[in-house]
């Protein structure tokens, strides 16, 4: 990011902080490109410093989103937020990855699912994690510090520090360590 594009994008979050004085919170400085955010009534964000998010994300908030400091979100971020999602700092988020802490009721037959309403957990995403690019995050996940998580990745059960998983549903491929080269 140069230095013209790190002003827009500042000056672009800071008019979002200003239009969203009452469900946006942000500790610091922050960077965004064109994007939607849409916050319902008794919503949150808040988010920490030194964030960017590139072009084309919608974030959709209905109750908690906590981002850290110093993540980069790239293009197409889609995140669905019903109940509580929390993103530590550190992190890498490839373009297209999508994050949804809730799903659709669907246990009644004689009810149309639309009419069912939802079943929520929270997600949690711990700190130096990469994302790869289309991988999706559903309900009920956290996933560890230092974790990584591979492209188109649906990720469906928790995800230990420092795993590496890949697949759908996703699968742990490997541990990292320190003794690894790349």
């Amino acid at each position: 990011m140069n230095k013209l594009q790190r002003i827009f994008g500042f000056l672009r979050f800071s008019f979002l902080c200003l239009i969203y004085k009452g469900f946006l919170k942000s500790q610091g400085r922050n960077y965004t490109q064109v994007g939607e955010i849409l916050f319902h009534a008794g919503s949150q964000l808040e988010i920490g410093e030194l964030n960017i998010l590139s072009q084309n994300f919608d974030i959709e908030v209905k109750g908690n989103l906590s981002i850290g400091s110093r993540n980069y979100f790239n293009k197409k971020l889609k995140i669905v937020c019903f109940e509580k999602i929390v993103i530590g700092d550190d992190c890498i988020i490839a373009d297209s990855v999508h994050f949804y802490d809730h799903d659709h009721q669907y246990s009644d037959l004689n009810q149309l699912i639309n009419k069912q309403g939802y079943v929520t957990k929270p997600i949690k995403v711990g700190n130096n994690v990469w994302i790869g690019a289309k991988a999706c995050i559903l309900k009920g996940v956290t996933i560890g510090d230092g974790a990584i998580i591979g492209a188109s990745a649906v990720v469906t059960k928790d995800v230990p520090a420092n795993a590496m998983v890949a697949g759908n549903p996703a699968h742990i491929i490997r541990i990292r360590d320190n003794d690894e080269k790349n």
